[in-house]
């Protein structure tokens, strides 16, 4: 598990196809919402580090045309971008590339400044007082969600499975405010108080089950300045900051302001955190989320060995430094699922894939004194 260290300076470049990063001359910030309307220069955070590493850059600008964009969901195959001043939304595929766009009516807040889905429709947030549904299908308005009185609009919308009980809710927000969890028809489910998270500028919130399902967290894209672009992840459980941030604008040698986030799979081999950087290009940023915490790869304390890689219908998993008789074994896939757990008493494990779907994977194996984590691909 690599690190970034948030206070180095980096000069980027991709050179895979549409992946152009233009770090370079990205100095000037037009059309973008920004909090306030201060020019806070970026101070980096001493000591801090983040998880995650980065992965790719799309340069939407140079596919959309246009500046302003705030509004990002990753629907699969490609993302959903909205321009927060229009009712503009671009379809995008996993390169950047534009492949059409639609209209959303204006809300009362003029524009959709946040996206999220459910799998099924869309969901978003025009710094109004209700969510808007969008109906996938026939990319039209299917209904609205009102929402109680909070003392404030919502910006920032994420989707959360686990929120009621399993049968979903959301996360709300706006710049400074707490962060308000609820249900589908809009009750209050519980509360992150802004005492709690400490951030002031929020833009962009991507609810995370990937790099810890037994404690999931909220990533929030703090604009902390103007400019200033943020990712700092919360937990939810204690409403309070990891410790886990990076500061985007410092790693690539940016000067934007933090716009939508939300979560992709599918794009690279790891899971990936797409933050929205409002500047001159508007670009999407891809950042590396690792798989449950403590499944570091790099830890092989029992010496696995994994074969064939990539798996058709088996899996192996040999341990050679096997310190008990019975072991504990647990797969998760890429979302961090559990997908099979069980014991066993063998050096040599079997395992059947042909059940499973094709992807990354990763076996977390214990046997009490030790715990070991790998990765495997199922073709």
């Amino acid at each position: 598990m690599k690190k970034i260290f948030t206070q180095v300076l980096m000069t980027f470049a991709i050179v895979a196809g549409v992946f152009v990063a233009q770090a370079q001359n990205a100095t000037t910030i037009n059309h973008a919402e920004a909090v306030g309307s201060g020019n806070t220069p970026m101070v980096p955070m001493p000591g801090t580090q983040a998880l995650i590493d980065h992965q790719f850059t799309l340069d939407i600008t140079a596919t959309t045309g246009s500046l302003g964009n705030a509004g990002i969901v990753h629907m699969g195959t490609g993302f959903w971008v909205a321009k927060w001043a229009s009712d503009t939304v671009w379809v995008l595929d996993n390169t950047g590339a534009l492949i059409s766009s639609f209209n959303i009516p204006l809300g009362v807040g003029g524009g959709i400044r946040a996206l999220t889905t459910d799998g099924t429709s869309v969901y978003a947030a025009q710094n109004g007082p209700e969510i808007v549904v969008i109906d996938v299908p026939t990319l039209s308005v299917a209904g609205s969600i009102a929402l109680p009185t909070l003392g404030f609009n919502v910006r920032s919308v994420t989707y959360d499975p686990t929120a009621d009980g399993g049968a979903g809710g959301f996360w709300v927000s706006n710049f400074g405010t707490d962060i308000v969890q609820i249900s589908m028809t809009g009750t209050v489910l519980n509360t992150i108080l802004a005492t709690s998270h400490g951030l002031a500028g929020m833009y962009g919130t991507a609810f995370d089950n990937i790099t810890d399902p037994a404690s999931n967290s909220l990533w929030v894209f703090n604009q902390p300045g103007n400019p200033g672009a943020e990712l700092w992840q919360i937990d939810i459980t204690t409403g309070n900051t990891t410790g886990i941030t990076v500061d985007v604008n410092a790693s690539l040698g940016y000067a934007g302001l933090a716009g939508g986030v939300c979560v992709a799979v599918g794009i690279q081999g790891q899971p990936s955190l797409c933050g929205l950087i409002q500047q001159t290009p508007n670009s999407i940023e891809g950042f590396e989320l690792t798989l449950p915490v403590g499944l570091n790869e790099n830890s092989d304390n029992m010496n696995v060995g994994v074969f064939p890689i990539p798996a058709n219908d088996f899996i192996h998993f040999v341990i050679n430094d096997m310190n008990s008789a019975s072991l504990n074994v647990e797969v998760y896939d890429v979302n961090g699922s559990l997908v099979k757990a069980f014991t066993s008493n063998e050096k040599k494990i079997t395992l059947a894939t042909s059940g499973f779907a094709a992807g990354m994977y990763t076996v977390k194996i214990s046997d009490g004194a030790a715990v070991t984590a790998k990765k495997f691909m199922v073709k």
